[in-house]
């Protein structure tokens, strides 16, 4: 093909580049078109297939099974002069050495002899077995046969699998003291905990400041004592090692504001009310289109940088932005009320509020000084605001069905309640929420960020009482939050959302998911040795797994917790997923120490979709010392 003739001719050649210009037969670069991807190959010129040929069977790509416990590699091979041999390998990906021939030392590239269950046959299934298992790591197999004449498969099979320790899990670190926020000193000390189920051996920590400088080593194990160069805002993270010399996976964070001389500013309310302490804000009530003016003062040792306000109708989502605007899209924030350039230790602020609609506002004050040291939230200024019409009550709205529903198979919602107003109940607004997408249904049928509600039909408009109903169909699958709300006939809406409440976890042909059985620890009426209880197997769904939980209950109907305290109610204890997101994951669970006795174990796989296995897998086991 000729680009500059834009035909065939004879014996041009041409070469794409990166940016879609081309290089003719003569060296130079023309064009400026853009093809796509086009090739050809030519099946003549491939190499005929080779006779011998080689499959691994067993385990399957992706397969994790428990470390250290007996398992087999097995397969299949092919050669038209008779099988004569099969040779595997087993590379560890973390290490990258090889399992040799011993089956129990590791070091360079050493294939290991497989047992040719027919020798001499055209085919025949080939295994090996390893009496110890593999330790907890990530291996790929490869295997190759080889034919009674000498010929070679000469492309080796590939398996990749893990072995997965689910009898020693990761260690887990906290911090316990001090508290995020602000410290008054630049040495003090941190404490917290670290968790294993064997035992913890060491700890790491790093400290960083704002600029990404981090404290070098001289740290000592168990609580530990810090003294920071300089102040400013510090990070730490703190992880546990365990016997096995497995570090926590993530470690914990914490971050504080640190200053010898400072203390965070302070703030007050003084109008239109005198605030009361911040843990019990004082209330005012107005009436619908009045606008507040909020005043007060701030105070820094200090000099204070900035002061801002915090304005939201909670009933109504209406909200004052970091930029000043109102409005019920709004991303409600803290807008500044004092100058850019304020550097005072004390300030007198003031901010006027738009005509207020009805409902209950939360109304918030906080100061920034100099250090970057901010107001904490238990010290905010605080006030109450009820924008309500004299006399007249506001409404209540209740949906007929509140809790979840996994059960829908179609993309529609039919919605009932009832209503009731001391006056009448005019409308019925109904917001559907999808959590997945952070969206909500448009009065048009669509998905928008915006939020928007949706008309119930009234039974009896105008009445104190009455019937509602909403039938919609929904634009897509997704996790629904259904909210309703109750209008009067002098626009107040419902200020509570107690009773009218749901979700709906609509997924057309999504099935809940199970759990594999023929794979799963403990056994019913197993007797376990020691003071632990370890729970593993395998969960599949149809499109994701997400999460297993398990209920361990005690003889006296008490459940335990996360730290193997037994109490009245259910408790979930999460599993560790080797798979989380796949359509199955195998998973793994060692319980806290536990005192002598007899058992229930409760076992749900839950999908990413938050469906939960319908029927759980339950086992008794008694723990004996």
């Amino acid at each position: 093909w000729d680009p500059g003739s834009n035909s065939f001719a004879g014996d041009k050649a041409m070469l794409a580049t990166p940016r879609g210009l081309f290089v003719g037969g003569d060296g130079m670069i023309k064009g400026g078109m853009r093809v796509g991807r086009v090739a050809f190959f030519d099946l003549n010129t491939a190499p005929a297939a080779t006779p011998v040929d080689t499959t691994v069977d067993s385990p399957i790509e992706g397969r994790v099974v428990p470390s250290g416990q007996t398992f087999t590699i097995s397969g299949t091979a092919v050669s038209p002069s008779g099988v004569g041999k099969v040779q595997v390998e087993i590379q560890d990906r973390t290490t990258k050495k090889y399992l040799q021939p011993d089956l129990t030392t590791w070091g360079s590239d050493k294939p290991i002899a497989a047992a040719v269950a027919d020798p001499g046959a055209t085919t025949s299934t080939w295994s090996l077995a390893l009496p110890s298992g593999l330790p907890g790591d990530p291996y790929q197999f490869l295997a190759r046969a080889f034919g009674v004449n000498g010929q070679s498969d000469p492309n080796k099979a590939v398996r990749r699998m893990e072995a997965f320790n689910f009898g020693d899990l990761t260690p887990t670190t906290a911090i316990s003291t001090p508290p995020a926020g602000i410290v008054t000193t630049l040495d003090f000390v941190i404490t917290g905990t670290a968790n294993d189920d064997h035992g913890v051996v060491a700890m790491t920590y790093w400290f960083r400041d704002s600029d990404n400088n981090y404290l070098q080593d001289d740290g000592t194990v168990s609580s530990y004592e810090v003294v920071l160069p300089h102040e400013g805002t510090w990070r730490m993270n703190a992880s546990s090692i365990d016997d096995a010399g497995q570090a926590d996976l993530r470690g914990t964070v914490r971050d504080w504001g640190v200053t010898a001389s400072g203390v965070a500013p302070t703030v007050a309310v003084t109008g239109p009310v005198a605030m009361t302490p911040p843990a019990v804000p004082s209330t005012l009530t107005v009436s619908p289109g009045t606008s507040v003016t909020f005043t007060g003062t701030a105070a820094s040792p200090q000099q204070l940088t900035s002061v801002g306000v915090f304005l939201r109708n909670g009933t109504t989502k209406e909200a004052l932005a970091a930029d000043g605007s109102w409005s019920v899209n709004n991303v409600a924030g803290y807008y500044r009320v004092s100058p850019l350039n304020l550097t005072a230790s004390t300030y007198n602020w003031s901010y006027t509020s738009v005509p207020l609609t009805p409902g209950v506002y939360d109304f918030r004050v906080r100061a920034t000084d100099s250090f970057g040291l901010t107001t904490p939230s238990a010290n905010l200024g605080r006030l109450t605001v009820t924008v309500q019409v004299p006399g007249d009550a506001f409404p209540d709205g209740q949906l007929s069905f509140t809790g979840t529903d996994n059960t829908l198979q179609v993309l529609h919602l039919n919605l009932t309640g009832t209503a009731t107003d001391d006056h009448g109940v005019t409308a019925v607004k109904i917001a559907l929420f999808d959590s997945d997408t952070n969206r909500y249904v448009q009065p048009n049928g669509t998905l928008a960020a915006q939020f928007a509600t949706l008309p119930a039909t009234l039974g009896s408009p105008g009445s104190p009482s009455t019937t509602f109903s909403l039938s919609t169909d929904l634009p897509s699958q997704g996790n629904y939050g259904v909210t309703a709300w109750a209008v009067d006939t002098a626009g107040q809406q419902d200020i509570s959302t107690v009773g009218s409440t749901a979700r709906y976890l609509v997924y057309p042909g999504d099935q809940p998911p199970t759990l594999d059985p023929n794979l799963g620890s403990p056994v019913d009426g197993a007797t376990l040795t020691g003071s632990h209880i370890v729970v593993s197997g395998r969960a599949i769904d149809d499109i994701a797994m997400a999460s297993v939980r398990i209920t361990i209950t005690n003889s006296t109907g008490n459940t335990m917790s996360s730290a193997g305290v037994f109490s009245p109610g259910i408790r979930f204890v999460n599993a560790v997923l080797t798979s989380p997101g796949s359509p199955g994951s195998n998973f793994g669970y060692t319980s806290p120490t536990i005192p002598p006795g007899v058992y229930t174990v409760s076992v749900q796989a839950v999908d990413n979709h938050a469906f939960v296995q319908l029927v759980p897998r339950v086992v008794t086991v008694t723990v004996t010392p």
